[in-house]
């Protein structure tokens, strides 16, 4: 609806310049989704995304910059939202995951990045999350 009133409203020049920063502007709404449907692939890459979406990954990159982040920083973002959501749900199991297999599952292909960056965005072991929050 905005694209046709636009449209209406500016020269060929114009309309191509819209039609631009709107395709960059969905760029990162359509990066993100994929992420958030292929969250657990651990081989899942700022390459990989890139080519889902359609776009070179220097484009990628520089359409999350534009939003404020990057797309490692999202996917970590989210991974560790998922891991926490299962750390904080161990002492509940009568078998509590281990954090290795968390890790896994959550797309984590090496569990000591995995644990090197969780105390870096949390300050804490993984194994010790759980009794933090509660």
């Amino acid at each position: 609806m905005l694209r046709a009133l636009l449209y209406e409203r500016h020269d060929s020049l114009a309309r191509s310049r819209i039609e631009a920063e709107v395709s960059r502007a969905q760029i990162p709404e359509r990066g993100i989704g994929f992420i958030d449907r292929c969250l657990t692939d651990s081989d899942l890459s700022t390459r990989t995304v890139a080519e889902a979406v359609g776009v070179s990954v220097w484009q990628l990159q520089r359409a999350f910059a534009l939003a404020g982040t990057t797309p490692t920083d999202y996917l970590l973002k989210k991974r560790f939202e998922r891991a926490c959501q299962m750390l904080s749900g161990r002492e509940k199991d009568a078998e509590p995951m281990l954090v290795s297999s968390i890790a896994y599952v959550c797309g984590f292909n090496d569990v000591s990045y995995f644990n090197r960056q969780f105390r870096r965005f949390f300050g804490c072991a993984p194994g010790q999350f759980d009794t933090r929050t509660g």
